[in-house]
Protein backbone atom coordinates (compact mmCIF):
# COMPACT_ATOMS: atom_id res chain seq x y z
CA UNK A 1 0.00 0.00 0.00
CA UNK A 2 3.01 2.30 0.48
CA UNK A 3 4.32 1.83 -2.88
CA UNK A 4 0.69 2.84 -4.43
CA UNK A 5 0.71 6.15 -1.74
CA UNK A 6 4.23 7.21 -2.75
CA UNK A 7 3.33 6.41 -6.65
CA UNK A 8 0.52 8.57 -6.53
CA UNK A 9 2.37 10.92 -4.30
CA UNK A 10 4.77 11.48 -6.94
CA UNK A 11 7.45 10.37 -4.35
CA UNK A 12 8.82 7.38 -6.67
CA UNK A 13 11.92 6.38 -5.59
CA UNK A 14 14.82 5.13 -7.77
CA UNK A 15 17.08 1.28 -7.30
CA UNK A 16 19.44 3.06 -6.06
CA UNK A 17 17.39 5.41 -3.56
CA UNK A 18 16.42 2.26 -2.28
CA UNK A 19 19.71 0.65 -1.48
CA UNK A 20 20.59 3.94 0.62
CA UNK A 21 17.40 2.99 3.24
CA UNK A 22 17.78 0.48 5.52
CA UNK A 23 16.14 -2.71 4.35
CA UNK A 24 13.63 -3.35 7.22
CA UNK A 25 11.90 -0.09 5.95
CA UNK A 26 11.53 -1.62 2.46
CA UNK A 27 7.91 -2.69 1.32
CA UNK A 28 7.41 -6.04 -0.44
CA UNK A 29 7.05 -4.43 -3.65
CA UNK A 30 9.80 -2.18 -3.23
CA UNK A 31 12.45 -5.68 -2.43
CA UNK A 32 10.47 -6.78 -5.84
CA UNK A 33 11.98 -3.69 -7.26
CA UNK A 34 15.10 -4.41 -6.38
CA UNK A 35 15.70 -8.05 -6.83
CA UNK A 36 14.81 -6.84 -10.48
CA UNK A 37 17.43 -4.03 -10.83
CA UNK A 38 20.35 -4.12 -12.64
CA UNK A 39 22.69 -1.47 -12.23
CA UNK A 40 23.94 0.73 -15.31
CA UNK A 41 27.48 0.01 -16.84
CA UNK A 42 28.81 3.23 -15.65
CA UNK A 43 27.64 2.24 -11.49
CA UNK A 44 29.32 -1.17 -12.04
CA UNK A 45 32.76 0.58 -12.67
CA UNK A 46 32.05 2.55 -9.18
CA UNK A 47 31.19 -1.20 -7.07
CA UNK A 48 34.52 -2.49 -8.92
CA UNK A 49 36.71 0.40 -7.73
Amino acid sequence: MDAVWSLSMGQFMSCEDLLDRPFETLTVEEWRRLLKYQPEPESRELVMV
